[in-house]
C-alpha cells in the first residue's frame, strides 16, 4: 500500500533564549507535498535553549500524530 505524500512531514524546529535560562520561545514548521506549511511557536516561560529545543520537537511531533503522519524528516540545529 503505497504512503500519501500528505502523510510524509518534513518538520523544522527551533528553540532559544537570550540569555540562556531565561524566558524561552519554540517554533516549528511542518511541510507537506501540496499542501501549505504548518506553523506554530510560543512563549513557554523561564526555561534553558535545551528545554525550549525539546518544547518545539514534542509539540511538532504531537500535530503530526493528529495529521496521520507515516514519515517523518526532522531538521534541528541542535
Amino acid at each position: 500500500m503505497p504512503v500519501s505524500p500528505l502523510r510524509d512531514l518534513t518538520i523544522h524546529i527551533d528553540g532559544g533564549c537570550r540569555p540562556n535560562s531565561s524566558q524561552a520561545s519554540y517554533g516549528y514548521v511542518i511541510e507537506r507535498c501540496g499542501a501549505p506549511p504548518i506553523e506554530d511557536s510560543g512563549c513557554i516561560g523561564v526555561a534553558t535553549c535545551n528545554v525550549a529545543e525539546y518544547e518545539a520537537l514534542v509539540r511538532a511531533l504531537e500535530r503530526s500524530v493528529q495529521l496521520g503522519a507515516v514519515r517523518l524528516l526532522i531538521h534541528s540545529d541542535s
